[in-house]
C-alpha cells in the first residue's frame, strides 16, 4: 500500500505511521465477561460484570523490516493507551485501544534467507 494508505498509532506526544501496512485487519465485537476498567496509565481500577460491547482489532504483518519491528517493540513497551487510525490520512481515530497478548513477532520465512524480515500479529482491544 502507498504510505498515505498506511495505518497509524498515536499516543501521548508520539505517533507512528506504519512503514509497511498490515496485510490483514480483523475487526471483532466482543462482550467481555469481566470488564477490566483501567486508568490512563494502565493501572487496574475495578472489575465489574460488563455489558458493554468492545471492539477488538487484530492486525497481521508479513515481512516487515527490522526498523518497523523495533519501532513496534518500543510502542509495545510504552504500555499505554493508543489511538488507532486505519489510514494515516483519517481525520478520526478508529478507536482508543490497549495492546494485548504480548509481542508475538518472529523471523518470517524469508527473513532468514534474505535480510531481517519479521512477521507477526498485533491484537488491540478497545478501552
Amino acid at each position: 500500500m502507498a504510505l498515505s494508505d498506511s495505518g497509524k498509532l498515536v499516543w501521548g506526544a508520539g505517533s507512528y505511521v506504519f512503514a509497511k501496512d498490515y496485510n490483514n485487519i480483523l475487526e471483532l465485537a466482543i462482550k467481555p465477561v469481566e470488564d477490566i476498567q483501567r486508568a490512563a496509565n494502565g493501572a487496574l481500577r475495578v472489575y465489574s460484570g460488563g455489558t458493554n460491547i468492545k471492539r477488538r482489532f487484530e492486525l497481521d504483518f508479513q515481512d516487515i523490516g527490522a526498523t518497523q519491528y523495533l519501532q513496534f517493540a518500543t510502542i509495545w513497551k510504552t504500555n499505554t493507551v493508543l489511538g488507532l487510525f486505519r489510514k494515516q490520512t483519517d481525520p478520526t481515530r478508529a478507536a482508543s485501544v490497549w495492546w494485548v497478548e504480548g509481542f508475538p513477532f518472529r523471523y518470517s520465512e524469508y527473513g532468514m534467507m534474505y535480510k531481517d524480515l519479521w512477521s507477526g500479529r498485533i491484537a488491540f482491544e478497545e478501552i
